[in-house]
């Protein structure tokens, strides 16, 4: 084999990669609204979510060469992103931007068909769900993931103890777990 031949396979090789990682590019950004919304539904920070939607997209391009062409291309981001969510709530144990990692993986469980779809299913069955919590329950949810507080302060706030405030939020997402994975199949028909 001379240099040119070995040049030539090389340029061809690279030619496929290329291809590949902009297929994959491209598949991405035609999915970016069911993966923004996976990683939104995971942190209540918009920026937060954009910031960790930026990195995924990147991290996928770099994994172009580890998609097969045919498979399941969402559920192969999915399982990416998984794995991201839970390493930046680790690294950062920032529990108060992300949901607990059991939540995080039960939304990551199965690849959808239709992730939008399921996705929309989701939602309204958490919604739904979160009206049968005890009123201090949602309370203390709201005052968690949607106010951004620290178990501190709504122990603070609410004038309970904060071991208290652990053990609600600790039931109610067990609770809603159960809750959304009970109703999700009357949502998807």
């Amino acid at each position: 084999m001379n240099d040119t031949e070995s040049s030539g396979e090389r340029s061809d090789a690279n030619q496929q990669t290329d291809d590949q990682r902009s297929q994959v590019q491209r598949d991405f950004l035609r999915n970016a609204p069911s993966i923004r919304n996976i990683l939104r539904s995971l942190n209540p920070s918009f920026t937060d979510a954009e910031d960790l939607f930026q990195e995924l997209f990147l991290l996928v391009t770099q994994k172009a060469d580890q998609f097969t062409p045919g498979t399941n291309f969402l559920g192969w981001v999915y399982t990416i992103a998984k794995f991201q969510v839970l390493s930046v709530n680790r690294k950062n144990a920032r529990r108060s931007k992300l949901l607990q990692s059991e939540v995080a993986e039960a939304l990551f469980r199965d690849a959808p068909k239709k992730p939008s779809e399921l996705f929309e299913a989701k939602v309204e069955s958490l919604r739904d769900c979160i009206q049968l919590l005890a009123p201090t329950a949602r309370t203390v949810m709201n005052m968690r993931y949607f106010e951004d507080m620290k178990p501190g302060k709504i122990a603070e706030e609410l004038q309970i103890d904060i071991d208290r405030v652990y053990l609600i939020l600790s039931r109610s997402r067990t609770l809603l777990r159960k809750c959304v994975d009970r109703q999700l199949p009357a949502h998807m028909s």
